[in-house]
């Protein structure tokens, strides 16, 4: 399917079709010809995984074309893409100064990467190694309009409520791109009912809601215009759009983000030192979001951040400032500082235990980053007052102050199974404004990358947490092995043992924690992965047992017809007498379903037929809901 190559041999080109090494278009096509397309930054903020920033966005679309013809001795793709499509920039006579690069990912017992420039791992900079070309194109012409309408309609069976109801439902997507440096997209009662459903994932004895991605279309593209070091603007937190509007733009060294939406609903998160409650009102909402840039030199940046969320009887209002600078090629510099002012409903208020009258709080936060082929550090600050809250953003915990820092050194062996070899120390406190430490980590390891498309990775974790006003402290060992031996399987296992905080009950356990996961490539056109998780916690006795299984089957009949469905089970288990004084169930159980069937012409003209199930039992207590619907939906390229 479109974007699902990312493990293929493929060829692809990276465009910097504004010349400023920000961002570029990916394209990517595999000996197939299917297509991939993504969106490459040098952005500093938001998506990091274990202090990384994520740079490509495979969620970002556009119209363009290619086929590819295998031979005896490979294959050759041929591609075009209408410049009306693209975003870029030239002179008044039609001149600029693009880059662009030209690669081809060969994975076999290793994955190889073949290019027309030489590559240097010690600049972190990845567009900055793309070679300049001239380029003398005709003037825009003209503006571009896609106006891609749906209809929706089906049968459903909401929670325990009886027989069977007909719905039906339409809506619009309109993008407008009056010259190729502005873009405005706007939607008009969304549907996502394509979209796929979110994996269970375990929370029995998290102190905080974990972490969701982004899945809907509408707020996925140049998404990484929103990110920044804090997590300010995140859009799940808009969850129920009736309509919603976006504007990007580039003019010379300036980069203009703005988001607006109606939510018929609003949700609110309420973050404290060692816990966080959430609350969905009933009650629409106007959400907004301006970002502003400017590009100081070749890779500095200086940034502006501005939201903010209305509803009945209160708002969350957030400004604020951040910076990115590149110290060297391997070394950058980020900071950030936001300031929020926030009101509450006085029954929120009264039931949450927040102030009943308006207030502000700020945060702060600095990071010194180095990234290169044999050294890596990072070094992290932050700093968030009690009263900072962030109504458009996912930040749970405040009133704390975070000091966080890893160091790695890596080797690269040559003519041998081992391709990369590294050894890393990570430590993380957290204090609160007592200066009482709330949460600590230290952590060392090593991390091996080999052939079969290996790597193994171990860790040793010191911990330290604080329930209540006692301060647990744990330890625990850590081993994780990836492998994809042939193109048509990949495996991973995850063995977690030792001891553990039990935030419900504030005392230390014994925790082994256990995933695995597998993924099947037959007849070259069903994918079958399977992924289980299990986690017990104990001391005396069983305290809690939790196991989750993902199901996901997908079959691609043809290049634009295809078949999904995902099934998952999830059980929680708390045995133990201690709980039942805290309310906890004795056992629960969810079920869910999604079946999909799609025919796609391109990334926006498809049809789907699909159903949604999901049954849950806690001690006896039963309910489910259920849908059935037909979807289609035809682009307009105007």
């Amino acid at each position: 399917d479109r974007d699902l190559i990312r493990d293929d041999d493929k060829v692809y080109l990276v465009l910097d079709t504004f010349g400023q090494q920000r961002f570029a278009f990916e394209v990517f096509v595999n000996p197939l010809g299917i297509q991939a397309d993504a969106l490459r930054t040098e952005s500093p903020g938001g998506g990091r995984r274990r202090g990384r920033v994520r740079k490509e966005d495979f969620n970002f679309d556009f119209l363009w074309d290619a086929v590819s013809a295998r031979g005896p001795d490979g294959y050759v793709v041929e591609g075009r893409i209408p410049l009306k499509t693209l975003r870029y920039s030239t002179d008044p006579r039609g001149e600029g100064q693009w880059r662009i690069g030209a690669f081809r990912d060969y994975p076999r017992d290793f994955t190889y990467r073949m290019s027309a420039v030489p590559w240097d791992f010690n600049n972190s900079c990845y567009i900055c190694q793309l070679p300049p070309v001239h380029v003398r194109l005709p003037r825009a012409s003209g503006s571009n309009l896609q106006i891609i309408p749906y209809s929706r309609f089906g049968w459903a069976r909401e929670e325990n409520s009886g027989p069977r109801e007909w719905q039906a439902d339409a809506g619009l997507d309109v993008k407008f791109q009056p010259d190729p440096r502005w873009v405005l997209d706007a939607t008009l009662n969304p549907d996502f009912s394509q979209v796929e459903t979110d994996v269970f994932q375990i929370t029995s004895n998290l102190r905080f809601a974990p972490f969701l991605p982004e899945k809907r279309p509408f707020f996925l593209e140049r998404s990484d215009l929103f990110n920044t070091p804090l997590r300010a603007v995140y859009t799940r937190m808009i969850l129920d759009p009736l309509y919603g509007a976006r504007i990007t733009g580039k003019a010379g060294p300036q980069t203009l983000a703005f988001l607006h939406a109606l939510d018929q609903s609003t949700v609110l998160i309420f973050p404290g030192v060692q816990t966080s409650d959430t609350e969905t009102l009933d009650r629409s909402s106007f959400s907004t979001v301006l970002r502003y840039t400017y590009d100081i030199g070749r890779r500095n940046i200086l940034g502006v951040l501005a939201t903010d969320k209305e509803y009945r009887n209160g708002y969350n209002r957030l400004v604020g400032l951040d910076t990115y600078f590149a110290l060297s090629n391997t070394t950058t510099l980020t900071g950030q500082f936001l300031w929020t002012r926030t009101r509450y409903p006085d029954s929120v208020a009264q039931e949450y235990r927040q102030p009943d009258s308006p207030f502000s709080g700020w945060a702060a936060y600095l990071q010194l980053n180095r990234q290169g082929r044999s050294w890596e550090y990072r070094i992290e600050w932050q700093n968030l007052a009690e009263d900072f809250r962030s109504d458009l953003g996912f930040i749970q915990q405040v009133g704390v102050q975070q000091l966080e820092f890893s160091n790695s050194l890596i080797f690269w062996p040559e003519h041998s199974f081992i391709r990369r070899w590294s050894w890393f120390v990570f430590g993380r406190g957290a204090w609160d404004r007592a200066g009482s430490l709330q949460s600590g980590r230290l952590v060392a390891g090593t991390f091996i990358r080999g052939g079969g498309q290996s790597s193994l990775f171990v860790r040793f974790a010191e911990k330290r947490d604080r329930v209540g006003n006692v301060l647990i402290s744990s330890r625990d060992a850590s081993v994780n092995v990836d492998f994809a031996p042939a193109y048509w399987f990949r495996g991973g296992l995850n063995l977690t043992y030792g001891t553990d905080a039990e935030i419900n009950l504030g005392a230390e356990a014994d925790a082994l924690r256990l995933s695995a996961n597998h993924a099947w490539l037959l007849f070259r056109r069903i994918e079958l992965f399977h992924e289980l998780r299990w986690q017990r916690l104990e001391d005396q006795e069983v305290l809690q047992e939790n196991v989750a299984n993902y199901l996901r089957v997908t079959w691609q009949f043809t290049r634009r017809f295809a078949a999904r469905a995902i099934v998952q089970w999830q059980r929680t288990r708390f045995p133990s007498e201690r709980y039942r004084a805290l309310d906890k169930p004795l056992v629960s159980q969810r079920w869910e379903a999604q079946i999909l069937l799609r025919y796609r012409v391109n990334y926006a003209t498809a049809a789907y037929a699909g159903f949604y199930g999901r049954w849950s039992d806690q001690d006896g207590e039963r309910a489910s809901r259920w849908n059935f619907f037909f979807k289609i939906s035809y682009l307009f390229n105007l």
